[in-house]
């Protein structure tokens, strides 16, 4: 079934990358324009720059809660954790940059469109960390079936993730740079394929338990 892209914007000139994304993407001025242009599914994109901020939280709501809506997804050209944090409060689906790339941007919507929410790295670090403290994860990495792809430094790098680290924290006990923790992030997560230090800190959690 073919998903169809809404903007609200009343910048279409800051949004050519989300243009190419969506070829056939459809922008309006006003919400009223684009509640009339939704069609089930419809996936909701918010140029959150050209919207008085106080009303942003009432704007999202209004279009979760339409009928026909599979998602709502925020774009800044200032996005942050709190940002983030907020719109997803709100019930949108995610955020994500202005101008992001169109790779990035399909990416995002195949990611909602299956349920899932898109959310920066710093927020997702944050929540890995109070995930990892509220399941009281231990130190001790999971039987070895499910790690032997790892390298001994990936599966250092896991178990910090799985302690609750952030990737500076990580640096500093390993004598490492970010990014070099970055890169043994990404290889982790393609090895074991999971999407990012969520997935992986409870597929670790569940192959100890």
């Amino acid at each position: 079934m073919n998903l169809d892209h809404l903007c609200l914007t009343s910048r279409a000139n800051q949004l050519l990358r989300w243009q190419q994304a969506f070829p056939g993407g459809r922008m309006a001025g006003t919400v009223e324009e684009l509640v009339s242009l939704i069609r089930d599914p419809s996936l909701i994109w918010l140029h959150a720059d050209c919207q008085p901020q106080e009303d942003l939280p009432k704007i999202i709501t209004s279009f979760t809660t339409s009928p026909g809506v599979a998602g709502t997804i925020v774009m800044t050209s200032m996005p942050s954790s709190r940002k983030t944090a907020l719109f997803l409060a709100g019930g949108a689906s995610g955020s994500c940059h202005v101008l992001s790339t169109p790779e990035l941007f399909r990416k995002v919507a195949l990611v909602v469109r299956n349920g899932g929410l898109w959310v920066g790295s710093d927020l997702i670090e944050i929540m890995a960390g109070s995930l990892s403290r509220s399941m009281g994860a231990e130190h001790e990495l999971p039987p070895p079936a499910i790690l032997a792809t790892l390298s001994d430094r990936e599966l250092e790098v896991a178990q910090q993730v799985r302690s609750g680290a952030s990737n500076k924290e990580i640096a500093d006990v390993l004598g490492i740079t970010e990014r070099t923790v970055k890169a043994h992030l990404s290889s982790i997560f393609r090895k074991l394929e999971v999407r990012d230090r969520l997935q992986l800190i409870l597929l670790l959690s569940r192959q100890s338990s």
